[in-house]
């Protein structure tokens, strides 16, 4: 049972529009191998619920799985570690000398690296710390729901635990903020609309997500067993109305199970 003065609450208390994230061309440094990902700068939209579905499928042993990710949908995090909380303050009780270690031989590593490449590459060692941070908000917020123990991947700790998730994704946030613009006038104006990392994206996809009160399920397609909130394959206008009393992440996991049980019921009728 989740107590009161720890429930979670978002400003401002609505889904904010994701938007395209902006993807460059990366080079992924991998134990004294590199990879260049892309050969031009992209807006590219984030699929719905892709920290639940694709983030969450990820193999981040396999360094190849992670480049096609990369590749596909933005690079997750950044070198100069703005965008997940500071280990070395430890404020709000944040404490995890892994990452202190690490983010200390990335820096060496970096030093080697040309100036002006340093801001197109990142270490594949950065991108599954990146990840495991949004893992772990997943995996203790389906506890808070539904039960039973998260077990985490990342070595950050907070104290309390219920901190973990609102610190996470905060420090994951700040690529977002209001601004104002002027699209009629010949000016230029200093701000304009967010330019969020893939990291920011999928932080603000949770936070809509708890904004919202959403309900986390697992799919019943015995095949797959992932969570998610809404149904993949059915029309945007359908999205709210598909929340209820929904079993499967996606019509194709909805005719998979229902051709296997067919299979069952034939087979079955057949030994009779």
């Amino acid at each position: 049972m989740v107590k009161d003065e720890y429930r979670m609450t978002v400003w401002p208390g609505q889904r904010v529009p994701v938007g395209r994230v902006l993807v460059v061309p990366v080079t992924v440094e991998n134990s004294g191998s590199s990879e260049t990902l892309g050969d031009a700068v992209s807006w590219r939209d984030v699929p719905d619920e892709l920290y639940l579905r694709e983030l969450m499928d990820l193999d981040l042993s396999d360094a190849r799985a992670i480049s096609a990710f990369t590749a596909t949908y933005g690079v997750l995090g950044r070198m100069d570690w703005s965008l997940v909380p500071d280990p070395s303050s430890k404020r709000g009780g944040a404490t995890d000398p892994s990452l202190i270690k690490l983010q200390r031989r990335l820096k060496r590593e970096a030093q080697a690296w040309p100036a002006g490449e340093r801001k197109r590459r990142m270490s594949k060692d950065a991108i599954v710390y990146h990840a495991r941070l949004l893992r772990d908000c997943v995996r203790l917020l389906d506890a808070r729901q539904n039960g039973g123990e998260a077990k985490l991947e990342s070595s950050l700790r907070l104290e309390p635990a219920e901190l973990f998730v609102p610190v996470v994704l905060n420090a994951g946030l700040t690529a977002y903020h209001v601004y104002v613009d002027l699209p009629d006038a010949d000016l230029h104006v200093p701000y304009g609309p967010p330019r969020p990392n893939l990291y920011s994206a999928l932080c603000l996809q949770m936070a809509n997500h708890i904004a919202e009160a959403a309900v986390y399920r697992r799919c019943a397609n015995e095949s797959c067993g992932r969570l998610f909130v809404r149904q993949r394959g059915r029309a945007a206008g359908s999205r709210e109305r598909r929340t209820e009393g929904v079993r499967f992440c996606s019509a194709g996991c909805a005719r998979t199970q229902a051709a296997r049980e067919y299979r069952r019921r034939k087979g079955a009728k057949g030994a009779q």
